[in-house]
């Protein structure tokens, strides 16, 4: 029996609280209360003092196995404790807000479909090692369904959905959106969402006004780089594009980015 459970049942026996105890052999009750938890040891005074009071033995308190050894095992114990219940609170306070903003926010979410939002597909069109990319089609008023005569009015999109620690979220700051040119006309949007070791580039196309004979390609040169086209909108890139040509057609990208507010390509 070590030092700790002798004294508890030696004080329990006697009826003593920590206090009466302490204040009869001359220490705090904290101190009591240390050498009963087996975080430490009485000096030799008190340790006399104890046995004294108790009418033991010499020595009756002292165990087989070192005391100093069981109480830096035990303070061990306590902080390894200690550090573990903290990161569980650290974990579980941020597993919460997480919580809260996938609730809140429709750019969180616990998976990435939920990031999403409920207006794309219910599996990502792309997945790489950066994203899930879904597509989807929605009103320009966002409104829900699609009816046939009103089909003009919608417009195609997409939501690039990043892995965070816990959960997934959707970042504006991911992306570039630039203008699209054959010569002088505009014929539609180019997004680059930038990954860790390049950009993975949407050529969103005005089809209104792009050429009939681009609207179906499987691979453009970009800067000099011939890129396999995936979907018939996407491709990877090491850096943004300036230039894509497709067949015999040079586009050229504007450096400058499109507003946000403008940003109805279909």
């Amino acid at each position: 029996m070590e030092f700790k459970e002798k004294l508890k049942k030696m004080r329990g026996e006697r009826g003593l609280s920590q206090q009466v105890l302490a204040d009869a052999i001359f220490v705090s009750r904290s101190a009591v209360a240390k050498w009963e938890a087996g975080l430490g040891m009485p000096c030799e005074e008190s340790m006399r003092a104890l046995e004294a009071h108790f009418g033991v033995a010499r020595d009756y308190f002292l165990t087989d196995k070192p005391d100093e050894v069981i109480v830096k095992k035990n303070i061990r114990t306590v902080k390894v404790t200690a550090v573990f219940g903290g990161l569980l609170f650290v974990m579980l306070m941020v597993f919460s807000v997480l919580l809260m903003a996938s609730v809140m926010c429709s750019s969180y979410g616990l998976t990435s479909k939920m990031a999403a939002g409920k207006y794309f597909y219910d599996n990502p069109c792309i997945h790489n090692a950066d994203y899930d990319i879904y597509y989807g089609t929605m009103d320009i008023l966002w409104g829900e369904g699609v009816e046939e005569e009103k089909i003009s009015e919608y417009i195609s999109t997409f939501r690039p959905v990043r892995k965070l620690w816990i959960g997934y979220g959707v970042f504006e700051e991911d992306y570039t959106t630039r203008e699209v040119y054959q010569g002088d006309k505009y014929v539609g949007v180019l997004y680059s969402i930038q990954g860790k070791d390049g950009y993975y580039n949407i050529l969103m196309r005005k089809t209104n006004v792009f050429p009939t004979d681009l609207l179906i390609f499987e691979s453009v040169v970009s800067d000099g780089e011939v890129c396999e086209v995936l979907l018939n909108s996407y491709f990877e890139t090491k850096e943004v594009p300036e230039t894509l040509v497709v067949g015999e057609t040079t586009l050229t990208v504007r450096v400058e980015e499109v507003p946000r507010a403008e940003l109805c390509a279909g």
